[in-house]
């Protein structure tokens, strides 16, 4: 008995499956890789605002803009701590095929001075 054609039914119906598989990868790895960029942005805006504690909020803003410069929201409030709110809307590339021409990422990080130490707490 010859099972080649049904093998070749097989994958052509799995091929659509395995290249949205590889979108829906490349498309999150993006996303985490810019997520891992805000946030590191942020702990340096963070650092600079709390060995500096004279700083104002536009200084801080000023510094996050000049790492990152498609940031479309920034928030800050520094008091005993530095609470730091940053959004970015990136274009998607591949979720366009499912209608998600765009993706908001936030990074929110509190920062305290403890001990002579910074200490970040991420908060979702």
């Amino acid at each position: 008995m010859n099972h080649k054609g049904q093998v070749f039914v097989l994958f052509v119906l799995l091929l659509p499956l395995f290249c949205m598989l590889a979108m829906y990868i490349v498309d999150n790895g993006i996303i985490l890789y810019e997520k891992h960029q805000l946030e590191e942005i942020n702990k340096l805006a963070i650092s600079y605002a709390l060995v500096n504690r004279e700083t104002t909020e536009d200084k801080v803003k000023e510094i996050i803009r000049k790492n990152e410069e498609d940031v479309d929201s920034i928030r800050v409030n520094i008091d005993e701590s530095v609470q730091i709110e940053i959004k970015k809307e990136i274009r998607s590339i591949f979720g366009i095929i499912i209608g998600k021409k765009n993706y908001e990422i936030t990074s929110y990080l509190d920062g305290s001075m403890v001990d002579g130490k910074i200490q970040y707490l991420k908060i979702s």
